[in-house]
């Protein structure tokens, strides 16, 4: 394990997960966490030390956890056409163009992922699990909105509207029930599927706290690291949703 630990590079800087903020991502990992026998602390939402140790128990405990940890860190990166420095170099005009699109993830503008969260660890873990969920590969055509949507939200200056975050409600909630119901199937699939669920809660955890960075609120970036999270799995789960 020593040896294995070695090629692990540090995570690329992330937003600090606030302890004092009750969210249900960080219920539903609690939930996870427990059920592994991670975790024995009460399922409270709050995101505090024993959450926070737990997850990192979690990393080197669980096998699929930990072998997709050390892929990650061994697969190249995958790039879009257009370069990031479109929306880094010009920020207020990438922001207006998203903006007249009339929402987050629409086909018209197509941009390289250049959200920060792209070099994260937690991010390329779930994008890991998730690929490998898919078991086939994703539409180009999905994957390029996908890019676009995850675009727009890192430059978000507004909050989702009601009728986007019912819909993202909606994905989510199918998306689960669906892998519930492959997890059932067979025990293999319950390893991956649980594995799979950590690292997507704990990648919500942390992209809630950099909308919240951003000044949103609570509620608001809950739903903005939830769209976040679909443009991330989306094309790879497709099957599930």
């Amino acid at each position: 394990m020593r040896e294995y630990e070695a090629l692990i590079e540090p995570a690329p800087s992330a937003s600090n997960i606030r302890s004092n903020v009750k969210r249900r991502a960080a219920i539903e990992l609690q939930k996870l966490l427990k059920a592994e026998n991670f975790y024995k602390g009460s399922l409270d939402g709050y995101y505090g030390a024993g959450t926070a140790t737990a997850y990192q128990t979690a990393l080197q405990n669980n096998r699929e956890l930990f072998k997709y940890r050390l892929y990650i860190h061994a697969a190249p990166d995958i790039s879009y056409s257009l370069p990031c420095w479109l929306s880094s170099t010009h920020p207020l005009e990438a922001a207006r163009a998203q903006a007249s699109l009339g929402g987050y993830g629409n086909a018209g503008l197509k941009v390289q992922s250049c959200d920060p969260f792209s070099k994260w660890e937690e991010v390329l873990l779930l994008e890991a699990l998730a690929a490998d969920l898919g078991a086939s590969a994703p539409n180009p055509a999905q994957t390029a909105e996908a890019a676009s949507a995850r675009a727009a939200l890192f430059l978000a200056n507004r909050p989702m509207s009601a009728a986007a975050e019912r819909e993202i409600e909606s994905w989510y909630a199918a998306l689960m029930a669906n892998l519930s119901n492959w997890a059932n199937r067979d025990p293999l699939h319950q390893k991956m599927t649980a594995a799979y669920k950590i690292a997507f809660f704990q990648a919500c955890i942390r992209m809630e706290d950099f909308y919240m960075d951003k000044g949103f609120g609570s509620e608001e970036a809950k739903s903005l690291a939830l769209a976040t999270a679909r443009a991330i799995v989306g094309p790879s789960l497709a099957r599930f949703e």
